[in-house]
């Protein structure tokens, strides 16, 4: 995650719930400013505001996931990348080893694809693939405890606009919670079963990026399935196998990675069935048992 602040609005942006039928939508946001006009932005934040990232919504002034990750961070990547390129085409730091360095990039909201390509002389290229995800943290969690210990893990908002007739989709934003994440991977790590399911992850997720790069380099389109499925959707399948193989059935044996694969191409099947991706963490009411 690419952490960002705004100068001048420390402690003045608000995670406001969205709703409706009257319910909440547990899975969004919005980012609304506290106690702040727009004519105040000018003030205080006067190129944000021109570029219109602060929009009036029904009395509240909120901010726009959807323009901050296009007229912001694509400028401030792209500016970085044309430095970042000057810079080694001048002073070549590569050229004893390859026959070129590139740097490109990709808007692919909620991230931001940065590709690192070298060519060698006479061997196949080298590219390397950094997702830059921009999060603006709203808190850190001081009530969930683990051993006695208290988390604190922080939890972000996204860009995350969506389409829907009765949400501003400019102004939608995700809260994520990527430090339980990390606490349940690493308390998955002393348990053997788990690791098996972890190495199903890696199995599979490193199938879906090679698969890509043959065809990328055959000059054809790639399986539908490697460009639906993120990152992010095969971690939440990795976490549904380990809630309900072991912490629903904690006698459950799992004796080797082969058969942590055929179970994790099963909930993945499932999901693909279902035509719905799995979000852990809203959909599971009991996805605490994983973190205590």
């Amino acid at each position: 995650m690419l952490e960002f602040h705004i100068e001048g609005l420390e402690n003045r942006i608000v995670q406001t719930p969205i709703y409706r039928n009257g319910k909440i939508i547990t899975a969004f946001c919005y980012l609304t400013i506290s106690g702040l006009s727009i004519g105040m932005l000018q003030r205080i934040c006067l190129e944000l505001t021109n570029a219109g990232i602060f929009e009036d919504m029904d009395g509240k002034v909120s901010l726009s996931s959807k323009l901050i990750h296009e007229k912001v961070f694509e400028s401030m990547v792209d500016k970085a990348i044309k430095t970042l390129s000057k810079t080694l085409q001048d002073t070549k730091p590569w050229d004893h080893m390859a026959e070129s360095f590139t740097l490109t990039r990709k808007m692919n909201p909620l991230a931001i694809n940065v590709t690192i390509e070298m060519k060698f002389y006479g061997r196949l290229s080298k590219v390397i693939d950094l997702d830059l995800v921009p999060s603006y943290r709203l808190h850190y969690d001081t009530t969930t405890r683990y051993e006695g210990v208290r988390l604190n893990c922080p939890i972000h908002a996204i860009c995350k606009w969506v389409d829907g007739e009765d949400l501003n989709q400019n102004l939608i934003w995700s809260p994520k919670s990527t430090g339980y994440e990390m606490h349940i991977f690493d308390i998955a790590r002393k348990d053997q079963r788990k690791l098996y399911i972890l190495t199903a992850l890696r199995i599979i997720k490193t199938y879906l990026v090679k698969t890509k790069e043959i065809a990328k380099a055959a000059g054809h389109p790639p399986p539908q399935i490697t460009t639906v499925l993120k990152s992010y959707h095969l971690r939440q399948i990795a976490f549904y196998a380990m809630y309900y193989l072991f912490h629903k059935h904690p006698n459950f044996r799992l004796d080797c990675a082969h058969t942590a694969l055929l179970y994790f191409i099963d909930f993945l099947q499932i999901a693909l069935k279902a035509k719905r991706l799995p979000h852990f963490f809203f959909s599971s009411r009991l996805a605490q048992d994983m973190l205590f």
